[in-house]
């Protein structure tokens, strides 16, 4: 091969760099093909490794408007499809969660216990057309139980019963599971406590005095009365719904007087009295009332010292404000065993309770409040005295004796809802007499005289 002398020196300068004498230029073009083809092979491991030694590309995200690139050409944004709709020919939806979003995803994020609930933005509330019954409520700056014109007035007070017995009580509903859904159970219309007293067994204990003035006359007679009793109510007698009221009860009599009467200075009175009261319908019923127990001095004690006295009075409630009664009393005494008792109760509104009933007549009515207490008055009338057996001073003789009066007075009683009671009363006593079962003297008269009766109960 001919070669231009230039290049052969070329070769001949080369030849020693390359660890020979002389390189033919064939071997010198052979060279330099396998030189060009390892250069590029080392330039691509070369890229790879660069590419791994370097930190990761952040994608920009998307761009959402026209822009233009640095070369000046214009780039039209993506269409995205919308939310919920798949691409033609796509087996998947659309993904809902966007990576690139500032907002974070609500199924990732935990919920404050202490964000306030949005606010209402539907506007203002209205009223109903028509209120809801029993929640009405009053107007503002009122003050409660106002009428019309301005004035207070009290709440509708509970009327007391007839006499100083207790009056009828709820019967306490049971309410020990009054919600049963927490046990899995069908909803259930349970009874649900009333306000007012509920009955108990131990219902309350009373205690009163009576004194009647007297001197130191042949017919006059001071007597001092001294009573305590306490109630037990055993519910549901015989299956009435009704409870049956029984009261042991122990007077005590202090006597002074008439002079010429052989009477002893003290008698006593222990009887258990029992009490109920069953409604055959909503309208009808009965009022029944039995005692038993020993009236002596205790210096004379016989079969006539045990007195069973009682009523049993039939009951009709004519209208809500109008109970018609009629029935039998039988006071198991000398002169009186048997009387009628007939007569009805009235009572036009919480405020007022009329009994117009013989032999216990009383007329109540609502007077005022006192803080939290009711206060009525009262006119009523009643056959007083009682019958023992007594040791005739003198003679030694065992007999039954009566005292009868009638009494007629009027008084005040207050009640408040914490079941106390108490009550003091005045009334003017006549047609009294001592009536004796045996003896040379079988009735003495005596004075009329007054009497202060007060007491109370809880």
């Amino acid at each position: 091969m001919n070669c231009d002398p230039s290049i052969q020196d070329l070769f001949v300068a080369v030849s020693p760099r390359l660890g020979c004498s002389v390189v033919s230029p064939r071997s010198f073009l052979r060279i330099l093909l396998v030189l060009a083809a390892l250069v590029p092979s080392e330039v691509v491991v070369a890229q790879q490794r660069v590419r791994l030694s370097a930190p990761p590309a952040t994608l920009a995200p998307a761009p959402t408007a026209t822009s233009t690139s640095s070369s000046g050409a214009t780039l039209v944004p993506v269409q995205t499809a919308p939310a919920g709709s798949a691409a033609p020919g796509a087996t998947m939806g659309a993904p809902t969660f966007d990576p690139y979003s500032s907002s974070p995803n609500p199924a990732t994020t935990v919920p404050s216990l202490g964000t306030a609930p949005p606010a209402w933005s539907g506007g203002t509330p209205t009223a109903p057309a028509s209120p809801a019954p029993y929640s009405a409520a009053p107007p503002s700056g009122a003050a409660p139980y106002s009428g019309t014109t301005g004035t207070t007035v009290a709440p509708p007070p509970t009327a007391p019963g007839t006499g100083y017995a207790a009056p009828g009580y709820t019967q306490q509903p049971p309410v020990l599971f009054p919600s049963p859904q927490g046990f899995g159970t069908p909803t259930i219309n349970w009874p649900q406590p009333e306000q007012g007293r509920y009955l108990r067994f131990f219902q309350e204990v009373r205690a009163q005095d009576t004194w009647l003035t007297g001197s130191d006359s042949t017919v006059e007679m001071q007597t001092h009365d001294i009573e305590m009793a306490a109630m037990v109510n055993f519910p549901n007698f015989f299956w009435s719904g009704r409870p049956l009221h029984v009261t042991p009860t122990f007077v005590l009599s202090l006597w002074d007087g008439p002079d010429d009467a052989d009477m002893p200075s003290k008698v006593y009175a222990a009887y258990l009295d029992l009490g109920w009261e069953p409604m055959l319908t909503p309208q009808f019923g009965f009022d029944l009332d039995w005692s038993i127990g020993v009236f002596s001095d205790f210096n004379s004690v016989t079969e006539e010292s045990l007195r069973t006295p009682g009523s049993a009075v039939a009951v009709l409630n004519l209208t809500p404000t109008i109970t018609l009664k009629g029935g039998v009393v039988y006071l198991d005494r000398v002169a009186y065993e048997w009387l009628p008792a007939v007569g009805l109760l009235w009572q036009p509104n919480p405020r007022v309770r009329w009994d117009i009933y013989f032999p216990r007549p009383k007329l109540s009515q609502y007077l005022t409040t006192l803080g939290n207490t009711d206060v009525w008055w009262y006119l009523a009338g009643e056959i007083g005295g009682g019958s023992w057996t007594v040791e005739r001073i003198g003679t030694g003789d065992d007999s039954r004796t009566d005292i009868n009066d009638l009494r007629v007075g009027g008084g005040f009683e207050w009640r408040n809802p914490s079941s106390l009671r108490a009550f003091i009363e005045l009334a003017y006593v006549f047609d009294r007499k001592l009536v004796y079962a045996s003896g040379p003297i079988l009735e003495q008269p005596l004075d009329d005289t007054l009497m202060v009766r007060g007491g109370f109960a809880y």
